[in-house]
């Protein structure tokens, strides 16, 4: 067995992370790209590379950024990342957030109260 690289390793584990937040299985993954279940697999765990128009495809798929699963930037925020952020906190920690939102307006003069 060829030891790992640990570019692919880093790659792999980002498109894992991305696949389980949309919610597929690695053999939906692969059959959405035309690829086998055994090279997601492979791929997640570092095994292999991927090639640029395979990365494409799992981009489109996953609906994440190149920059996101190959350099690890997430790249532009937008409502739904702020959204994802928000649905994982408690609603002690929502009602501290909205607070900080609302002194933010107010001190960059768009409140809107």
């Amino acid at each position: 067995m060829k030891p790992r690289n640990e570019t692919n390793i880093s790659i792999g584990k980002r498109i894992r992370q991305a696949r389980e937040k949309a919610r597929l299985t690695q053999e939906i993954l692969a059959e959405k790209i035309d690829v086998t279940t055994q090279y997601i697999s492979d791929l997640e765990r570092g095994v292999v590379g991927a090639s640029v128009p395979t990365i494409i495809k799992i981009c489109q798929v996953l609906n994440v950024s190149s920059d996101y699963i190959l350099m690890d930037r997430n790249g532009p925020i937008t409502h739904g990342t702020i959204s994802d952020h928000l649905s994982k906190l408690s609603e002690n920690h929502l009602e501290i957030i909205n607070d900080l939102i609302k002194l933010f307006l107010k001190a960059t003069g768009h409140e809107t109260e």
